[in-house]
């Protein structure tokens, strides 16, 4: 393991630092960042075959080295543990943070963007301009002012702009100075109203009276404001929609320049042309990804997905080119106790090559070859497992139209699959044309265990009438003989499809969902039955700008395995229906802001049997959740959830006179409190119980508590402990009590 971490160290110094010798930079920038954290675990209740040992360590760091604005990356893991487990988790992986390099360059831009605005210099910057005005929706802009045209809007923007000129007026010093002057003159000669100022003239000089009236009149003014105001606040919410209107015109008729410089085409021309960029910035604007070490790359679901490899993952884009490769080891030897071989060191490279960058339009394809090192198979006294190798081909395409409002994805890829390299060979004439080059024969070798297999699929997504429609679509096909052994999770012998529709009411407001999805498989008949399931829902969502909102689901699912009409006890019908209902409310009681939610679901199920061989059986469960936050202060947050289910079964035996199986009731209740607060500003911690019972009989119960402090500067300490006990009163050897404990130090640099 150490051997291989010296080797990809070297790696990463010939990559990159030979590249940063090219920088135009005339001084030096470096920057050094480190994040880590080590943290232990414990847990005194293991589950059955569970690979988790019960106490490990893990250590974490995240390096970050910026030199002349080029991050390179580095992440360590180790887990302490001689066991496969940990051995599996640790890692090491070197690379280039390609976010925070493209986030850097936008930084150096707008530097750039504020020096020629500084020297006034406008005149450089037109060019941006007109990208970011024809970057935007004309019809958006022409809509927005149809809309401020009615006479509803422009007497809405009217009495905005009088609250604001009424706000002005009141808030006027010298208001507060005549009032202050008026309620001292009252008080001097006790005058209680305009009139008292007649009846007590003889005590009151003529001067006086005078500025009373004028101060009375004054006094008559400003509430007469104070009234308007109060009117128009209480509209207020109607006239902000036309606000919010009006500043988003603004927007799109005066864009920020940052609008094109979003572009990385023309973030790269205007860094050029002001002379920003150098000649490693430059290279690297090509990047797309980079990792040496351990990582787990992602091609699509059928070809690469995720899987750990040892190794090289690199992505570029030249111009219109997108060129992908990896390779390395995605599992190693591994012995069992006898010291027999149980898994290979397998071999994985692989690459995609096209137009077009993966988020955007493009058409690529695909090659993978994954292949088990035999090694020392020879020597085992017995196989308990055969190597295999894979050969992967396909291809990959998107369109993406109408500024993304329309977009079209698919891929199709065909696989050759040697479950056994030990299996014995073909004649290879009867498989490849004689013209056949030696390089295709050589990446495969077919043998009697070869399985060929194809997998496609085509995705659909559209957004219509300026984005208040929202329809998808998705049809999948995986064959049985189809496999990559680099997406071991991938489910065959499929034949899928999924339609959905979103449509968007009364300024998306109100929302309206339906689909429809349908699968089966048995695609090449070689099975007894076929399986066929298909489901269908509808969706209706209200969300109101009063912080109300309001969900209703009903989903129905149903599943066969029919095979043709002809009848057969052991065919089995299976009929689901789902119906949810969930709303939430937010509000403010005094200073305490507030969340209610409630929601209730009911399921309901049966399996129908053809004939009298299998039991009929019914099942409903229904589910009342009530959830409570109270957010008392920014450090201090309460929160209070319950739920109650209704379980029953029902099963019916067909062949028995007298139903021994009567209907049973299960009753659950759940309850959870949770809280956390802040002390001293800076130590943070939650505390909660939680408790459960099931018809008065068995019973869980458990608390968290949670807490992170800080100890010096960029260091924290943090702690998690949760207990939970399990009595059951008719079965004792169920009883069980856990606690699991995780603590450990977080620090940056």
């Amino acid at each position: 393991m150490k051997k291989r971490k010296k080797v990809d160290y070297r790696l990463f110094l010939m990559l990159f630092f030979p590249l940063i010798s090219f920088s135009q930079e005339k001084e030096s920038k470096i920057n050094f960042q480190m994040e880590g954290s080590l943290i232990g675990q414990y847990n005194s209740f293991q589950a059955n075959s569970s690979e988790i040992p019960a106490t490990q360590f893990v250590f974490q760091a995240n390096p970050k080295l910026t030199i002349y604005n080029m991050p390179l990356t580095a992440n360590l893991r180790y887990v302490s543990g001689e066991d496969a487990y940990s051995k599996s988790m640790s890692q090491f992986n070197l690379g280039f943070d390609i976010n925070t390099f493209k986030k850097n360059l936008m930084e150096k831009a707008m530097s750039r963007v504020s020096e020629i605005k500084d020297k006034g210099n406008l005149s450089e910057l037109a060019d941006l301009e007109n990208i970011s005005k024809a970057n935007l929706q004309e019809k958006a802009i022409a809509k927005l002012k149809e809309k401020l045209k009615t006479p509803e809007a422009l007497e809405s923007l009217r009495n905005l702009k009088e609250i604001e000129t009424l706000e002005s007026a009141l808030n006027n010093p010298a208001f507060a100075e005549k009032l202050e002057e008026f309620n001292s003159l009252k008080s001097k000669y006790n005058i209680k109203s305009k009139e008292d100022i007649s009846k007590f003239s003889d005590k009151i000089p003529e001067s006086q009276q005078k500025k009373l009236i004028q101060l009375y009149a004054l006094k008559e003014k400003m509430d007469n404001l104070i009234a308007k105001k109060e009117k128009l606040m209480a509209l207020q919410e109607k006239f902000e929609k036309y606000r919010k209107m009006a500043d988003k015109l603004e927007k799109l008729e005066n864009p920020p320049i940052a609008s094109a410089l979003r572009d990385p085409k023309n973030l790269k021309n205007f860094l050029k042309k002001s002379e920003g960029m150098s000649k490693v910035e430059k290279m690297f604007m090509m990047v797309d990804h980079m990792n040496f070490g351990k990582s787990y790359p992602y091609y699509s679901n059928y070809t690469v997905n995720r899987i750990a490899l040892t190794g090289f993952d690199v992505a570029i884009s030249p111009g219109p080119l997108y060129i992908s490769a990896l390779g390395g080891k995605s599992q190693f030897n591994l012995f069992d106790n006898e010291g027999r071989l149980t898994m290979y060191d397998r071999q994985l490279y692989g690459g995609k090559v096209g137009l077009g960058n993966q988020n955007s339009t493009h058409l690529h394809f695909i090659a993978m070859k994954s292949q088990d090192d035999q090694g020392d198979l020879i020597n085992q006294d017995s196989i308990l497992i055969e190597p295999q190798s894979n050969l992967i081909l396909g291809v990959d395409l998107k369109l993406s139209m109408f500024k993304k409002k329309f977009q079209l994805s698919a891929e199709a890829v065909g696989s050759a699959h040697n479950t056994s390299d030990l299996a014995p060979g073909v004649d290879e004439n009867e498989i490849y044309p004689t013209e056949t080059p030696d390089f295709v024969r050589d990446l495969f070798s077919p043998n009697f265990s070869t399985h060929i297999g194809i997998a496609y699929k085509a995705d659909m997504k559209a957004r219509l009438f300026s984005n208040y429609s929202d329809i998808k679509a998705k049809y999948e096909y995986i064959g049985p003989g189809y496999q990559s052994m680099a997406a071991p999770v991938l489910l065959k012998d499929r034949l899928f499809y999924d339609v959905r529709w979103n449509q968007h009411f009364f300024n998306r407001k109100l929302k309206l969902s339906v689909f429809h999805k349908q699968e089966q498989d048995n695609l090449v008949p070689w099975k007894a039955y076929r399986t066929m399931s298909n489901s269908s829902g509808l969706g209706l969502s209200f969300y109101s700008s009063k912080g109300f909102m309001l969900q209703v689901n009903y989903a129905p699912y149903f599943q066969s395995n029919d095979i043709n009409s002809i009848a057969d006890s052991s065919k089995i019908t299976n009929a689901n229906h789902m119906f949810n209902l969930t709303s939430s409310y937010n509000y403010k009681i005094g200073d305490v802001a507030a969340n209610s939610q409630l929601a209730f679901m009911q399921t309901s199920g049966e399996m129908i049997p053809n004939g009298n061989s299998i039991p009929y059986s019914y099942t409903s469960s229904s589910n009342i959740l009530y959830n409570q936050t109270l957010s008392v202060s920014k450090s201090v947050n309460l929160n209070f959830n319950t739920s109650f289910v209704t379980y029953q079964n029902s099963i019916q035996d067909p062949l028995a006179s007298l139903n021994t199986n009567p209907d049973s009731t299960v009753n659950l209740i759940m309850l959870n409190f949770g809280s956390s607060f802040t002390l001293f500003n800076k130590w943070s911690n939650s505390l909660g119980l939680q408790y459960a019972n099931e018809d008065n009989l068995d019973n869980k119960f458990g608390f968290y508590y949670t807490t992170s402090v800080p100890l010096y500067k960029t260091i924290r300490f943090n702690l998690s402990a949760r207990q939970n006990q399990y009595r059951d009163p008719i079965d004792i050897t169920k009883n069980y009590s856990s606690l699991y404990i995780n603590f450990g130090l977080k620090f940056s640099y």
